[in-house]
């Protein structure tokens, strides 16, 4: 007796699986995603079976291929994703991770032809990058070192990566008659931390130069800075240590320690990610430069977290404000959210 269908949400669509039968597959699936149908089917090509995926009628998926296409990608923004703070998961991991085990669930000659880790041999997603993340903290335990490289050390053992963000900078340079002066500036950040509202992130955009477009440095907490003409580090060690979770008094030498990690990091990243982005769709914006997010938004909520105030806006994204004098910093932004600061500055404002 075929299963009856079954009903959830992937990110915020109705997701609903059924089994069909199998002829002319050697398993077959159909499933309805908000608007659209899956379906996901096994073909005998002789030497092997092969996996091939269908969004709405077209291939989206066959074995082999190191990512899902395009329209997969925007499937998913469609339903509320957003890498900056879905954390652990990308348009891939939520394809091989979520979808197509739910649609595989009754397959029983046939399952789904994945390696160990979830995911068929050759796929590029968000997991590849943080095996290699994981891989850089084992290679530094097998060095024991001491002092504040040995703080350093531990500080980025706790210090997961969650997310990588692609974005664009909505904004160009111009002239005096209003013509672009270069390029759209693509920028990447790993985004790494324990709670999304305490992130912290490594970056890098591409820069214009005489010799065309070439990438910056990976930076700490990386913006754009002096009307867009640098890019510039926006965040230090003690961000990061902040991010971390961890309470240790920071010892002599800790920023440079920082500073060294850091750089054997990115230059130990800079490959995965490069190939990470090569196979990205090129046609998927996720995301405007970040301060772009927020422009003509409503602070809904403000609420004090740690040394700072978290601010939550009308549409879910969240931001963290840190400064020296609380009492000023939640009146300002209590009077911008049209809203009464408490006079302890230490609770939810509603």
């Amino acid at each position: 007796m075929e299963p009856g269908p079954k009903t959830a949400f992937m990110l915020d669509l109705p997701f609903q699986s059924r089994v069909v039968k199998d002829h002319p597959y050697l398993e077959s699936s159909l499933a309805s995603l908000g608007a659209h149908e899956l379906e996901a089917f096994v073909l005998d090509d002789g030497d092997q079976k092969t996996l091939r995926v269908l969004l709405d009628g077209a291939l989206i998926y066959k074995t082999g291929d190191v990512v899902p296409a395009a329209e997969w990608f925007n499937v998913c923004r469609e339903g509320g994703y957003r890498p900056r703070f879905d954390w652990d998961w990308d348009p891939v991991t939520i394809l091989f991770l979520s979808v197509l085990p739910a649609m595989a669930e009754h397959w029983t000659e046939f399952p789904l032809p994945f390696e160990e880790d979830g995911f068929p041999e050759g796929v590029d997603s968000l997991a590849t990058l943080q095996k290699a993340h994981a891989a850089f903290i084992a290679h530094l335990a097998e060095t024991p070192e001491s002092g504040a490289v040995a703080q350093v050390t531990e500080m980025f053992a706790h210090l997961p990566l969650r997310a990588v963000v692609l974005h664009d900078r909505a904004e160009q340079r111009v002239d005096y008659l209003g013509n672009a002066l270069d390029e759209a500036y693509v920028g990447i950040d790993l985004v790494f931390g324990r709670k999304p509202e305490a992130p912290a992130r490594l970056a890098k955009v591409s820069l214009s130069s005489t010799g065309g477009m070439r990438w910056s440095p990976w930076l700490p907490g990386g913006r754009w800075a002096n009307d867009g003409r640098e890019f510039v580090a926006g965040e230090k060690a003690g961000d990061f240590l902040r991010a971390s979770g961890l309470w240790l008094e920071p010892l002599a030498g800790f920023e440079a320690a920082f500073e060294n990690l850091m750089g054997n990091y990115a230059a130990f990243m800079d490959e995965v990610v490069e190939r990470y982005l090569a196979v990205y769709p090129a046609v998927i914006p996720w995301h405007h430069d970040l301060g772009n997010q927020y422009l003509q938004r409503t602070v809904v909520k403000v609420q004090q977290s740690g040394d700072g105030l978290l601010l939550t806006f009308d549409n879910g994204l969240k931001a963290m404000v840190r400064s020296p004098d609380y009492l000023t910093a939640t009146a300002i932004v209590a009077k911008k959210a049209g809203i009464a600061p408490d006079p302890a500055g230490a609770h939810i404002l509603e």
